[in-house]
């Protein structure tokens, strides 16, 4: 089988298409299958250095233009693909998919229309909110896109229950959808790397967003004495983050890394002891499932697919979206509380163990093999 592999960002990005497109992309190819990948970049001519043909595409510019040659070159280089598998560039996969007549799978990790109506600050209510209400004209064009890129799948592969749940909502047939988790891959023997940072050692990796509820972790954060902050992870949110760490008088206690290899990222993750994501919306978040794989607890918000993956109390702790004083409250217990952290890294790990790269690349290669024999 022949696959081409379509993602908005691949490495030195960072986020779960980052990870998982590679991580797939080595497993297709362990298998005697033939893999490369079409993505966007903001250096095109940076050096791949991966054993499958991975094409760069300019990420800044006109968007219309970049639609434009983005189409073409996914139409330009998939002739010999027996499918596409977007992980992202949906619209443009369709387009180019006119011409192609290959079978498309997407992965589907996020409402595409949502965070970039947010993005163009057409809307700022919730994901679950923006399903129903009317956003002005512009937001409903985004949801037109929308359905209309992903009514042209032959399978969808979603990674948690409530995603499924809100892209049927769409309307997009149920007998197409299939729910497979991230896998949960931790390479053995990974040293871990101190942060240089007060003990417990918290992380928080992602990029630097509004949704990702970064400053009010940091004001939270102000709230607990005693603990240190490694945050991991860049976007446009960097200056004012730092802006409030000194306003906060948290220097001495948080450090930004930038955008971090995996490796290095996860060498961090080794040595650190525990894990936050305050997100305000999430599928099902390889880092959470990163950070039980190495028995880390995690203190994560209540949206999204993330109660799937974490009882609150018995694996991890979670807490309202928005809500600083709860989100303070359980720094506070995990930081103070050491048979507390230790109870839940048990929790973490275990679950973790439900989460094989093995299991879930087994459940993508027949949905993958499906499709292609359609």
């Amino acid at each position: 089988m022949n696959v081409c592999m379509i993602s908005g960002i691949f490495p030195p990005d960072i986020g779960g298409p980052a990870t998982y497109v590679p991580w797939l992309a080595e497993e297709l190819l362990r298998r005697g299958h033939q893999v490369q990948v079409i993505c966007l970049a903001d250096d095109p001519e940076s050096s791949a250095g991966y054993p499958y043909p991975v094409t760069r595409l300019y990420r800044q510019g006109s968007l219309l233009i970049r639609i434009v040659k983005t189409t073409h070159k996914i139409y330009q280089l998939s002739q010999g693909a027996d499918l596409l598998y977007v992980n992202g560039l949906g619209l443009e996969a369709r387009l180019a998919g006119y011409g192609l007549h290959k079978p498309i799978v997407y992965k589907v990790v996020g409402d595409w229309a949502w965070e970039r109506a947010g993005q163009r600050k057409l809307c700022d209510i919730g994901i679950d909110e923006f399903q129903h209400r009317f956003c002005g004209f512009k937001a409903l064009l985004l949801k037109s896109i929308r359905n209309y890129f992903l009514k042209g799948a032959h399978r969808i592969i979603i990674p948690s229950n409530y995603l499924a749940g809100l892209v049927q909502s769409w309307g997009i047939p149920k007998h197409i959808m299939q729910v497979i988790p991230n896998p949960a891959g931790i390479p053995e023997g990974l040293p871990g790397q101190a942060a240089g940072l007060p003990r417990p050692t918290l992380i928080t990796a992602a990029r630097l967003i509004k949704l990702k509820g970064i400053a009010n972790l940091l004001r939270a954060l102000a709230e607990v004495p005693g603990p240190g902050l490694l945050i991991i992870g860049e976007g446009p949110e960097r200056p004012q983050l730092e802006s409030l760490v000194t306003d906060l008088k948290l220097d001495d206690r948080v450090r930004f890394t930038g955008q971090l290899e995996r490796a290095k990222f996860l060498a961090y993750l080794a040595d650190a002891d525990a894990l936050i994501l305050n997100s305000t919306h999430e599928g099902l978040p390889h880092v959470v499932l990163e950070a039980m794989a190495l028995g880390k607890p995690v203190i994560a918000t209540r949206v999204g697919g993330i109660p799937e993956l974490i009882e609150d109390r018995k694996n991890g702790l979670l807490v309202a979206s928005g809500n600083r004083s709860e989100l303070a409250g359980a720094l506070r217990q995990l930081t103070a509380d050491e048979a507390l952290r230790q109870r839940l890294a048990a929790g973490a790990k275990m679950l973790g163990l439900d989460f094989s790269p093995q299991m879930v690349f087994e459940k993508t290669l027949a949905v993958l093999e499906g499709a292609a024999s359609e």
